[in-house]
């Protein structure tokens, strides 16, 4: 006979089970969106410091026009499509994660803040809706601009920059207003490689606070949906 106010066994193992099953899925969901942001800005990084490799791009002629050309951009196309898809697969798998913690008020209002910083980015309002633009239009315009400025020794030289091309982006396109202003602060269109390192350092701080989170809410005793109580404010912390 279970005392009043005692934790069903049966219960507790199942609210951690459902805990662990939604923690496993996103933080496999977040690493495969890591590694593609990883893969696209060493890819990126591979020829905007490689002046080999960016006179190669400032060829004149259609992307095509060589192998090596061909290659390089059709590995942008993909690593692009993967980084944006992978990044809007982490948001989809979080709101069941969330959703199951419903009851844990402090914790949900507190993801709440931190997620809603990270949406309210221009770089990641950017890069949702470049994600549907991706889907119609297939591919992005992309530009490249150099310059051949001389380094001081030692440094290394980064004189190309990969970019999406603005007016490309612009025709044919409904960007809302804010969005549209923001692809023509950049004078040739938004550099690829600097956009993505900001919003993906940006998701990387927010989901390594959330996947920290398993352990304040599973601690062995008083899941509010299971007893009456509260756990305090674990999940408050930066931590």
């Amino acid at each position: 006979m279970t005392e009043p106010g005692a934790i069903s066994g049966a219960a507790w193992g199942d609210y951690v089970r459902r805990g662990q099953d939604h923690f496993e899925t996103l933080s496999r969901s977040y690493n495969i969106f890591a590694v593609n942001a990883g893969e696209l800005w060493r890819h990126l990084a591979a020829a905007e410091t490689n002046v080999a490799i960016s006179i190669m791009l400032m060829q004149p002629g259609p992307r095509n026009s060589s192998d090596d050309r061909q290659e390089f951009w059709a590995e942008v196309d993909r690593l692009l499509h993967n980084m944006v898809a992978s990044a809007v697969s982490v948001v989809d798998h979080t709101r069941p994660l969330i959703d199951n913690y419903s009851h844990e008020k402090a914790f949900v209002a507190a993801w709440k803040s931190r997620s809603d910083r990270v949406s309210q980015l221009l770089q990641t309002k950017f890069l949702r809706r470049l994600r549907n633009y991706l889907v119609h239009k297939g591919v992005a315009p992309v530009a490249v601009t150099m310059s051949l400025a001389s380094k001081a020794a030692g440094e290394e030289w980064d004189g190309t920059t990969i970019q999406l091309s603005g007016p490309g982006l612009l025709q044919n396109f409904d960007w809302n207003a804010e969005l549209t202003a923001y692809i023509e602060s950049f004078e040739t269109g938004p550099p690829l490689r600097r956009i993505t390192q900001e919003y993906a350092d940006e998701m990387a701080g927010l989901y390594k606070w959330l996947l920290n989170q398993y352990s304040a809410l599973h601690v062995p005793g008083v899941p509010p949906s299971l007893i009456a109580g509260t756990r305090g404010s674990t999940w408050l912390t930066d931590e």
